[in-house]
């Protein structure tokens, strides 16, 4: 009960830590492409870039576990247009999830989804009613990606800590309604904002070529 009570307090600490406005969550998520697109991985990533119908980049998700091990964290989704050219959004999501089992550690992890179809749904269930393969070794994840891309899911860490017992099991992706009022000036549900709705700022067209750049395998000097 007390490792339980700490991992909870840990949580509550980690939750205090919130990005400063919307610009600096996109601004960060550029941060995190631009490290992968330059990571030893970079060439197994190449296809989920090229092929995956959406990708989400969630920086400095926090976890802590104590036999239970906790994660949140706050996101954005960008989903291809038909033209595949382009994407679609930002749509605002959250990341929460709790797993049971033997873990220990503190860790800070930046975590990009390549959502290689459409979830259903506006709570994404990863590992649960939406299933996800862990990305290539060497950043804490131990299954490499397989060539026919067959699963709906691949899930790729830079992680930044120290924490034995990763997983991804029960997580739950959810849309943040608060920030996507606040970014768009109304309210558009996610699924609206991903197949509608271009990139309207400085940072999230940033990213958006940067997005663009990487799905055609051009280099990001």
């Amino acid at each position: 009960m007390k490792v339980f009570i700490v991992a909870v307090c840990f949580l509550l600490c980690f939750s205090s830590i919130a990005f400063a406005s919307l610009e600096d969550l996109l601004n960060q998520s550029i941060e995190v492409l631009y490290e992968l697109s330059k990571s030893v991985d970079r060439k197994i990533l190449a296809p989920l870039f090229a092929k995956a119908w959406g990708i989400a980049i969630f920086p400095q998700v926090k976890r802590v576990g104590f036999f239970v091990g906790i994660a949140e964290g706050e996101g954005v989704l960008f989903a291809r247009g038909r033209n595949k050219e382009t994407f679609f959004g930002p749509a605002f999501y959250t990341i929460r999830g709790v797993t049971l089992g033997i873990q220990a550690g503190i860790q800070s992890q930046d975590i990009v989804l390549f959502f290689m179809r459409k979830p259903s749904g506006a709570t994404i269930v990863l590992g649960g009613n939406f299933s996800v393969s862990l990305g290539p070794t060497g950043r804490g994840f131990s299954a490499a990606v397989d060539t026919e891309l067959t699963s709906p899911c691949y899930a790729y860490a830079l992680s930044r800590g120290i924490f034995a017992g990763v997983s991804f099991e029960g997580t739950q992706m959810r849309e943040n309604t608060k920030a996507n009022r606040e970014f768009w000036k109304q309210d558009i549900p996610a699924p609206t904002i991903l197949s509608q709705f271009l990139p309207p700022d400085f940072a999230s067209r940033n990213l958006v070529r940067l997005l663009v750049t990487l799905a055609q395998g051009g280099d990001t000097k």
